[in-house]
């Protein structure tokens, strides 16, 4: 069979939960031939659990090149946030230019945390970050700002309606 050559995954708009995407994680993570550059999980029902799962996996595939995320329309809180955020942070980030997480339940707390992911990495090559239709109030939408002050290799489009 040899390795797989997927390079785009699309499931969103299906039912998937939190056991579903606790499922692509687990092989994101331990699949270290597969080169997916594009992963959509749009509009299902994945929560914390399931998003924390995600960042966990896409964290820790070293071999993944991936340039688009596309999480949003799903129930993401702030603690599915921070873990997105954690895969921010990461060497394996690098090549992201699109992280969607619009249309979830994100607050202050979670964006803060995007908003260190965004500052801490220097190689990360973000063009687009959507995270409008959330519950990100001031404290939040100030610490995605400064991390765009701060990080000068970041040419985002950051879209907070």
């Amino acid at each position: 069979n040899g390795a797989l050559k997927l390079e785009a995954l699309g499931l969103g708009g299906n039912e998937i939960r939190d056991a579903g995407a606790t499922a692509i994680a687990k092989a994101l993570e331990v699949n270290g031939a597969l080169k997916l550059e594009v992963l959509d999980l749009q509009f299902n029902q994945i929560g914390d659990v399931g998003a924390t799962a995600i960042g966990k996996g896409l964290q820790f595939n070293g071999a993944l090149k991936l340039e688009a995320l596309g999480l949003g329309g799903n129930e993401i809180r702030d603690a599915g946030a921070t873990a997105i955020a954690k895969y921010l942070e990461s060497e394996q980030a690098s090549q992201l230019e699109r992280l969607d997480l619009d249309d979830n339940e994100i607050g202050d707390v979670g964006a803060t945390a995007i908003g260190s992911g965004l500052q801490f990495n220097g190689a990360l090559k973000l063009k687009s970050l959507d995270l409008s239709r959330n519950e990100i109030g001031d404290v939040g939408a100030t610490a995605i700002g400064k991390a765009l002050e701060v990080n000068g290799a970041l040419n985002v489009t950051t879209y907070l309606s």
